[in-house]
């Protein structure tokens, strides 16, 4: 199984697992929201009921106008949680990428990425950046590829970025870019 392969099955199988418990979790809390919103439903209902042998109109518009306030209420804190735990899933994903960049496997990756880089390239002239962070293989990858191989100056989560300027291409191997293209598409189906 290719090093790249197993870091996907890694990769998939946490975001499942954590996305599973976490839906357990918004789906447990959803019952009892809806529950209780059941109840409130009841009893407001019990109320309109007998205030609209007082006041028919002016309590129908009432009891409504509050049922309404009450479900966006209830709205806005299940997707505040939503919120709250997809945040979870990205820390959790980010130490995840943090322990795999400290294992013999990440500089095996790296020098993947450049083979494959090097290999669209071509002919063509190309600019390999190392993040930042993973200044400490840059001559150990020079000499193995014999070609300079540059530290961008800022952070890309880990990965490698590669420029073909003839063709104006960037190979984006970055994790950050990655990890937040997935979170974009990510969503919690409770």
């Amino acid at each position: 199984m290719e090093l790249e392969t197993k870091i996907q099955h890694f990769y998939e199988y946490t975001i499942l697992d954590i996305d599973k418990r976490l839906k357990k979790e918004i789906a447990d809390y959803k019952a009892l929201l809806e529950t209780q919103f059941e109840d409130f439903k009841k009893e407001a209902e019990e109320n309109m009921q007998a205030r609209e042998k007082l006041e028919p109109d002016a309590l129908k518009k009432a009891s409504r106008q509050e049922l309404s306030r009450e479900l966006l209420k209830q709205k806005h804190f299940l997707a505040q949680k939503e919120a709250e735990y997809t945040e979870k899933i990205y820390a959790a994903v980010n130490k995840k990428l943090d322990d795999f960049k400290q294992t013999p496997d990440y500089p095996q990756l790296i020098k993947k990425y450049i083979k494959d880089a090097i290999a669209f390239a071509q002919d063509d002239d190309l600019t390999i950046y190392l993040d930042k962070d993973d200044a400490r293989f840059q001559k150990e990858m020079e000499a193995e590829f014999g070609r300079e191989i540059r530290v961008s100056e800022y952070s890309f989560g880990g990965g490698l970025r590669a420029l073909i300027p003839a063709k104006n291409i960037l190979i984006e191997n970055a994790f950050s870019s990655n990890l937040q293209e997935l979170m974009r598409g990510f969503a919690i189906n409770a």
